[in-house]
């Protein structure tokens, strides 16, 4: 019975061994949930997609943006397509509390938010172009 029972768990090891799991999340325009999946996968699928950043999207008036990489490091990048001149879009970071971090005025399509210098955690980032306010929850590594 002994020898069964340390086979069995051998085996049962070496299977979750191979494989791991990724949970993912999608969020609306104010940073709720709203869909939450869980792929399984082999480990070597997992190293491979871990290294690419994960990118969101959305559309804020005729405007179409994409935020990544979410999680960061320090540098988030944020590309706007369709940003024609005279436009204003207004970046704001907030940390958990609500105090204001930086703000910083948009004019090219590409934009670097540098988060660097403030610690782990979660931070709010504002986008505002005219009427519109687009809210993300940025997780700061």
């Amino acid at each position: 019975m002994k020898k069964i029972t340390t086979i069995f768990s051998l085996l049962t090891l070496l299977l979750c061994y191979g494989y791991g799991q990724t949970i993912y999340f999608n969020y609306d325009g104010s940073g709720n949930r709203t869909y939450r999946g869980i792929t399984l996968k082999s480990a070597q699928e997992s190293t491979a997609q871990e290294q690419e950043p994960e990118i969101f999207a959305d559309k804020m008036g005729q405007l179409e943006y994409s935020i990544y990489p979410n999680p960061t490091k320090g540098q988030l990048q944020i590309e706007i397509k369709k940003l024609k001149e005279g436009t204003t879009v207004e970046l704001l970071v907030y940390d958990i509390n609500g105090k204001l971090l930086t703000r910083q005025t948009v004019t090219t399509s590409l934009t670097t938010v540098d988060l660097s210098s403030y610690k782990q955690g979660m931070y709010l980032l504002h986008m505002v172009e005219g009427k519109n306010i687009h809210k993300w929850k940025i997780a700061k590594e």
